[in-house]
């Protein structure tokens, strides 16, 4: 195993003044470069909440997070931005495709505003995407016009276009069928075996947990000792 990608240091999330609600209590994490992680637990565990620091869609209350040893700094909403383009893929339950695009402009949309500043050709990549998740044939097809295991495998592409380091799944197979659901994680073990691509996904399901290469429980905002 690698060395660290992520560490977190005493993390915590506290919602609310009056009666505060501390959704993250202390966490302490390591995630090594190229692991797989399964976070699970009951609904209002933290895993979501843990999931969004990790991706800084979302700034602690308290303590600190280190990506690939630098330290994130969440005073800086620019740079947050600029973190997730680069470094970021995100994989959700409601596969938030917009619906007035095809599956190649969905998975390009990300990088679109970027386009002139990239070192490679967008479309190109994105095709190459689309055909790796098994949709070569469905390029111009629109959100509507494809299966929920369809539009999940556009949202896995799109998560991709930008070669991320890290690659985050809430819930990835949340609103699929088991059949669809076991082929999402079997695209996700490909992924992570033939690139080597670090990801943690949240789920509550220990079946699902148990495909990754590690399992970590949470429980009231903590995490659970092996």
């Amino acid at each position: 195993m690698n060395t660290n990608l992520i560490e977190t240091h005493d993390l915590w999330k506290t919602y609310g003044d009056e009666t505060p609600v501390h959704a993250l209590r202390g966490v302490d994490l390591q995630i090594p470069e190229g692991d797989f992680v399964a976070l699970i637990g009951p609904s209002g565990s933290g895993k979501s909440t843990l999931l969004n620091l990790l991706g800084a869609l979302d700034a602690p209350s308290r303590g600190r997070l280190h990506f690939a040893g630098r330290q994130l700094d969440y005073s800086n909403p620019e740079a947050l931005v600029d973190f997730r383009r680069r470094h970021i893929g995100f994989i959700f339950q409601a596969f938030h495709l917009i619906p007035a695009l095809t599956a190649l402009e969905n998975v390009m949309m990300p990088l679109a505003p970027f386009r002139r500043q990239l070192d490679f050709d967008l479309k190109e990549r994105a095709t190459e995407l689309l055909q790796a998740v098994g949709l070569a044939e469905r390029l111009g097809h629109y959100p509507g016009q494809l299966s929920g295991g369809e539009r999940q495998r556009v949202a896995i592409a799109r998560a991709l276009i930008n070669t991320p380091q890290l690659l985050l799944a809430d819930e990835p197979t949340g609103n699929l069928d088991s059949v669809t659901g076991d082929e999402i994680l079997t695209l996700l073990e490909k992924l992570h075996h033939e690139s080597g691509l670090t990801i943690v996904l949240v789920t509550h399901d220990l079946s699902i947990a148990r495909r990754a290469r590690r399992i970590l429980r949470m429980q009231d905002g903590r995490l659970l000792d092996d």
